[in-house]
């Protein structure tokens, strides 16, 4: 998935999730594929997993969101998409909106929490 992302190839990410690619697997510094595509300046992947109903707002284990990655790397529509998303998430939280999506339910760990379920993806192979 992480390949996929970062060149922004938007018809596979949308075929890896529809078969069930889990489109917020952590990487070993806790990176999302939402991080390596603001990482890559891919606005169209970005755009192709918020349209699947992935979270694109998690912390990796420095704190970093994919938002904080597009502006360390200056991309700036990148990050004003993901600012957005972040704007338009909070508007639905207020209006009592749940997420349609059944991605989008996953739960939120932190980024500790998951590396306590699942330690061995994150130890250097």
């Amino acid at each position: 998935m992480e390949r996929v992302v970062s060149t922004g190839y938007v018809e596979c990410i949308r075929l890896l999730l529809e078969f069930g690619a889990n489109g917020t697997t952590r990487m070993s510094m806790g990176w999302t594929p939402a991080h390596s595509s603001a990482e890559a300046g891919k606005l169209s992947a970005l755009r192709a997993l918020v349209t699947a109903g992935v979270a694109v707002d998690r912390k990796d284990k420095y704190g970093d969101t994919p938002r904080r990655v597009a502006e360390i790397y200056g991309h700036k529509e990148c990050a004003a998409f993901l600012a957005q998303v972040e704007q338009d998430k909070q508007l639905d939280i207020k209006r009592g909106v749940r997420p349609v999506s059944p991605i989008s339910d996953v739960s939120d760990d932190s980024y500790e929490d998951s590396y306590e379920k699942d330690p061995w993806f994150y130890r250097k192979h």
